[in-house]
This record gives C-alpha cells, sequence and structure tokens, in this order.
C-alpha cells in the first residue's frame, strides 16, 4: 500500500543547492490519489528541488513509464506512454497559496505536498484522445459502433427524404470542389 507522506517534503530542512528524489509509482500510488481519471501504471518520477535562496525553491518533475487507460473507441484498457517534464516555483511565506507556476508553503508549516504535483505531470503529458492503433480495437465493439453509425442507416427504407434546400447547397459544394 502506498503512503502519500512518501510524497511530502520538508522545505525547510533543505540545503541549499541540488537535493534529488526518485520514485517508482504503481497502481497503489494512483489508488491514493483523490479524484484521479488514471488508475493504474507504472513510472519512475525524478523531483529535483533547487534551494536557491533562503526561501525559495526551484521544482523540476519528470515522469517516464506508461499508464493504463480505457481507449475511447472500444474501451477496452490499452497502455499509453508517458513522458512529461515539468517546472515549478515554490516559495515559503506568510499564507499558502497556488498561482499559476508559483506555489507559497506556509512557512510556519513548511512541507510540500509532492503527489498530486507529480500526477498533474502525468495528466499533463496524456494525449487529448486514448485510441488504439489501427487495427488494435475489440473488433466486436468496432463493429457495434458501425452499426450504430450515420453511414450505416443511409440506406433505410423509412429515411425521410432530404430536405431540398440541403440538396442545393451539396450541389453547390459539388462544383466548388470540382
Amino acid at each position: 500500500m502506498c503512503n502519500l507522506e512518501t510524497y511530502k517534503i520538508d522545505l525547510r530542512s533543505l540545503k541549499f543547492g541540488l537535493t534529488k528524489f526518485e520514485w517508482q509509482l504503481d497502481d497503489s500510488y494512483f489508488a491514493q490519489i483523490e479524484g484521479a481519471d488514471v488508475q493504474r501504471g507504472r513510472l519512475a518520477a525524478t523531483i529535483e528541488i533547487d534551494r536557491t535562496m533562503e526561501r525559495s525553491f526551484d521544482v523540476r518533475i519528470s515522469v517516464d513509464g506508461e499508464v493504463t487507460l480505457p481507449c475511447d473507441r472500444c474501451l477496452d484498457d490499452m497502455q499509453v506512454p508517458v513522458e512529461g517534464r515539468g517546472r515549478v516555483a515554490v516559495k515559503l511565506g506568510e499564507k499558502a497559496s497556488e498561482e499559476d507556476d508559483l506555489i507559497v508553503v506556509d512557512e510556519r508549516d513548511g512541507w510540500l505536498q509532492l503527489a498530486w504535483l507529480v500526477y498533474e505531470q502525468i495528466a499533463l503529458s496524456l494525449p487529448l484522445q486514448h485510441v488504439h492503433e489501427p487495427g488494435g480495437c475489440n473488433a466486436e465493439m468496432v463493429r457495434m459502433i458501425d452499426g450504430l453509425s450515420v453511414d450505416a442507416s443511409k440506406g433505410s427504407a423509412d429515411e425521410q427524404p432530404a430536405d431540398p434546400r440541403w440538396s442545393a447547397l451539396q450541389k453547390l459544394r459539388q462544383q466548388d470542389g470540382e
């Protein structure tokens, strides 16, 4: 079982210069992230925290591996490669806040929780569509989808004739393409 406390860093204890953390993320990590769309995967995460001043830190996050997601077309699981790099500035301050690429950590607390930042980097590295390579989708599901598509129902006998205005527009499109 993954413990998210592993990803909690006491910024006040870091020395000036670079500190590096390396973690192996698996299904137990994703199970602990509330609201995560990704539930399974195997990735390596590298976090480099550069303490540049007394209260300023430069955090670089790298993730490499793959996650398991449902295909948007056939809904079968598929492996999606992940390779992402991100950077965020962190400061110790009077009140905790987050703005764009700046996180302010309450200096009385001093702890930075990296679990969600790492997850965000993973999510940002995913393609918008998750679809198998051609021919990789579940064949039965593809047949069902094809049977429900608009093209499959074009020749049905109970279809109403097209509005003549659309026919006129179609003729214009064909003339324009010639």
